[in-house]
């Protein structure tokens, strides 16, 4: 009877030490599948907020060569002469201004961002001015930017190498902050300036269009934030 009971308790000790054993082999494959399948979900989250600041970038980066062509186009050509303007006095003056209005609107319609450029301003320091852009002008506009402060810093940025900066708009009809880029007329017959102000809203559209569900930030070279979008609970909010 002894030996029965030695030997029922003997597998009952060997049927729990396997059950233990199967317990333990069947953690470790849960934490191996767990740690693997976390870090493919990592890997994935992560391949897939690079390719989604590289997207932004992509596009920021288009943006930045068609501004930096628009203002080309205004300061490099023989095309503006703003002496002969000469504030508008007779008819063949104004007609001249109406032309060079006309030629720099064209220069905004061919860039599928022009309605984010604030003011793409022409004018020189005889206070011959031509100017389009999304915001009402005024007369007062030259004086706004050269008063502004940015204007000398602006002009000694090389084109191949340029950064833009945040500043506050120099408009009194416009609010806010804007992203200037400015050039000197190399052709013009009076010392003239071209100046070009981008909204930033351009920005805070193209993140609240690629939204991702993560909070995303875009800024200058020098660090001042341009826009950022965060999504707290999966609403979309805008800066």
């Amino acid at each position: 009877m002894k030996k029965y009971i030695r030997t029922k308790t003997l597998r009952v000790q060997l049927m729990r030490y396997h059950f233990l054993i199967i317990c333990l082999i069947a953690t470790f494959v849960s934490i191996c599948t767990y740690i693997t399948a976390n870090q493919k979900t990592l890997e994935v989250a992560k391949n897939s907020q690079k390719h989604h600041v590289e997207s932004i970038s992509y596009r920021s980066r288009l943006v930045y060569e068609e501004m930096l062509n628009i203002i080309l186009n205004c300061t490099e050509r023989k095309t503006f002469d703003l002496s002969g303007i000469n504030g508008g006095h007779t008819s063949g003056a104004r007609k001249l201004g109406l032309d060079y209005a006309e030629l720099i609107r064209d220069y905004c319609a061919i860039t599928e961002y022009g309605n984010y450029i604030v003011k793409l301003s022409v004018f020189d320091d005889q206070g011959n001015l031509v100017q389009t852009g999304s915001s009402f002008g005024s007369t007062d506009d030259a004086q706004g930017i050269i008063e502004s402060g940015w204007l000398d810093r602006e002009l000694e940025k090389t084109m191949d190498r340029y950064q833009l900066d945040l500043e506050s708009s120099p408009f009194s009809q416009y609010e806010g902050n804007i992203l200037p880029i400015a050039r000197k007329l190399e052709h013009s017959g009076s010392g003239g300036w071209a100046v070009l102000c981008l909204s930033t809203d351009l920005f805070k559209d193209m993140l609240l269009d690629t939204a991702n569900g993560q909070e995303t930030v875009i800024v200058t070279a020098a660090g001042d934030r341009i826009a950022s979008i965060e999504e707290p609970g999966g609403a979309q909010r805008g800066k």
